[in-house]
């Protein structure tokens, strides 16, 4: 009886049926102030698991190299340990998955990082969990912190009054406005880089996967179903192989 009294006595009570604009105005307020709280909460867990990892980083001493083991190797397989150690001693207590958690703190430690007025605007609730990963994974691009800071002042603005979906799409332009490198440049880095590698599978159909430019690749995804079949009748002939996948990239 007690339970339910408070939960009464802090649920929004209803006003009057006859004046519902009043109610949904209260109901608005209240969700409001809840969005915030929850914001808050989420960036206080950031905070908290990017302090995980510092203890990781505490728990790592850099001890002895043993025997057999170079210096540099051992040092990065002990720290990976110590990351893993602490994940998995969160999961057990929060009933989550150790690799999900890893994962987490990698993603904690750089918002705090490389992204300070993210996590700012976060934890006073301006801006939600969701809008914050998005300014995070578009921003990971930018290796510049001038860069990086111009483009987080002006993507985080835009975040406090848009929805998470609309603010990728703004966070990708302005990103590329604020690349130091010219578009020209990146692309023919990209073209040094692309690639075509095929995974075995089960049943002799192996899955083949290709890096290649915007162009070739939307020309091959949208052909008609009769000509993906005629490709299939030439690479189960033979008469179609790999080096012919990796000569349409030339």
């Amino acid at each position: 009886m007690e339970i339910t009294n408070s939960l009464s006595e802090r649920t929004p009570q209803p006003v009057a049926a006859s004046d519902p604009a009043r109610l949904l105005d209260e109901m608005v307020s209240t969700l409001e102030s809840l969005e915030a709280a929850i914001a808050g909460l989420q960036a206080l867990r950031e905070y908290t698991l990017a302090m995980a990892s510092r203890v990781a980083d505490f728990m790592n001493d850099g001890g002895a190299v043993r025997p057999g083991f170079d210096a540099v190797r051992w040092d990065s397989c002990s720290a990976e340990l110590a990351q893993r150690a602490v994940a998995a001693e969160i999961a057990t207590a929060t009933r989550a998955n150790d690799r999900t958690l890893q994962r987490q703190i990698g993603q904690a430690v750089e918002l705090l990082d490389r992204f300070p007025l993210t996590f700012n605007a976060l934890a006073e609730g301006r801006i939600n969990l969701a809008h914050a990963r998005v300014i995070q994974e578009v921003g990971m691009v930018l290796d510049e912190p001038g860069a990086l800071s111009r483009y987080e002042a002006v993507v985080v603005a835009f975040a406090e009054q848009q929805a998470p979906g609309r603010v990728r799409r703004m966070a990708v332009r302005e990103a590329e406005k604020v690349q130091p490198e010219p578009l020209s440049n990146r692309h023919e880095q990209a073209h040094e880089e692309r690639r075509v590698w095929v995974t075995p599978l089960p049943d002799a159909w192996p899955n083949s996967q290709r890096c290649c430019p915007q162009p070739w690749h939307t020309a091959s995804t949208t052909e008609s179903p009769r000509w993906r079949t005629r490709m299939q009748k030439r690479w189960q002939s033979g008469h179609l192989t790999l080096l012919n996948c990796v000569g349409a990239l030339n």
